[in-house]
């Protein structure tokens, strides 16, 4: 799936979730976009909203076409998804530098500590090809989730100027008032 496109997802994985039953657009995308393993694998969330959480993270990992095929699934029962999902401008998120990124972090380090949802950046950062599966094995390995944070915001520095990036798009899609404290000045 092409960055825009998985933005986009992320930036209305909110509504997404709270809208979409599963059901719904499964039936289109099994076979067009997803294999009859990965639709058991959405089945087998215990709610919804797993369900849901399930299906945008494989479609993540799925081809240039997988955003068109799901726009599409959408059209007739979510036409308000569809027009959120259309609507979304893609906001340009300036290249930062490793060591501006560095300062970034360290500056906001206990509230990103205490509110990063790990596993959701960790999972698009990963489609992203910043992070390794060993590298995402290591945050895993983590019992809290503040510590599994600390082990990712560790990394982020250390994986290059498009790291940083990548991690505040994801941040900003996934939970955007953090994502807005990562873009503050030093006044604010």
């Amino acid at each position: 799936m092409e960055t825009r496109d998985r933005a986009k997802l992320m930036q209305n994985s909110d509504a997404i979730k709270a809208e979409l039953e599963v059901d719904h657009v499964l039936l289109y995308l099994s076979g067009t976009v997803l294999t009859p393993f990965e639709c058991d694998k959405i089945h087998g969330g215990r709610t919804r909203e797993e369900k849901v959480t399930r299906l945008l993270s494989i479609l993540q990992t799925k081809g240039s076409l997988a955003f068109q095929h799901f726009r599409y699934s959408l059209k007739e029962r979510y036409p308000l998804l569809v027009k959120k999902l259309d609507d979304t401008a893609m906001r340009e998120t300036p290249i930062v530098s490793s060591a501006e990124g560095r300062r970034r972090i360290f500056k906001r380090w206990d509230s990103l500590v205490l509110n990063l949802k790990a596993d959701e950046v960790m999972s698009y950062l990963q489609s992203e090809n910043i992070l390794t599966d060993a590298d995402c094995k290591r945050i895993k390995a983590s019992v809290t989730k503040e510590d599994q944070a600390r082990v990712l915001l560790d990394m982020i520095p250390e994986k290059g100027d498009r790291a940083y990036q990548h991690f505040t798009i994801a941040v900003k899609a996934q939970q955007p008032k953090l994502g807005d404290l990562l873009e503050k000045e030093e006044g604010s």
